[in-house]
């Protein structure tokens, strides 16, 4: 039988999921909990990053292969929603994949994100890394499309390290690129990012 563990952000979720958005960089993964919790006065949703996945896939509400006791032993806010970010043991869905390629690094984790419109299931041997960001409702609309907003959030990082090589730049460069954030996403997309994302 299936087991849960939420995982407590801080602060922690305290509100049903309307949605779960994801984006996929090669075997990056940034997901997006749409959220709308209050943080700090700041309607904001939830956006979770896993650097390297071994797979994942998304059900809509009506389907999941799921254990038959799942409704009953997720857990639970306090206004009995269910919980929209588990760690699963004992997966129905992971039982049922073939191993060949998956357990090649040993077994990784299933998380499970839970919306009032879809479920995704994700298996990484990382741990994710959480951010809050103002809610997508909001902030997407400064970006041209929701897959640049979602491009600029799988950017991670300045590591702090080297400077960007734009001329007159000050910021670090990221992970995946000798440029910053803003001049990275512009040299990919053609214009900069709103300066206030978060």
């Amino acid at each position: 039988m299936e087991t849960y563990q939420s995982f407590i952000t801080k602060p922690d979720i305290n509100k049903c999921s309307d949605f779960i958005h994801y984006d996929l960089k090669r075997a990056a993964l940034a997901i997006t909990i749409g959220l709308d919790q209050s943080i700090d006065g700041v309607l904001s949703d939830l956006v979770v990053t896993f650097s390297h996945i071994v797979g994942f896939t998304s059900f809509d509400e009506h389907w999941h292969p799921m254990d038959y006791q799942y409704p009953e032993t997720l857990p639970r806010l306090t206004n009995g929603s269910c919980y929209p970010f588990l760690l699963v043991k004992n997966s129905y869905w992971f039982k049922h994949l073939p191993d060949s390629e998956i357990l090649i690094s040993g077994e990784p984790k299933n998380f499970r994100f839970i919306s009032n419109l879809n479920t995704l299931d994700v298996l990484s041997h990382d741990e994710p890394k959480f951010k809050w960001v103002k809610s997508e409702s909001l902030i997407s609309k400064k970006f041209n499309s929701n897959d640049d907003y979602y491009f600029y959030l799988q950017l991670g990082a300045e590591d702090g390290v080297q400077n960007c090589n734009e001329i007159g730049c000050d910021h670090f460069h990221i992970l995946q690129s000798r440029k910053c954030i803003k001049h990275h996403f512009k040299m990919i997309k053609g214009y900069e990012p709103p300066e206030q994302v978060s």
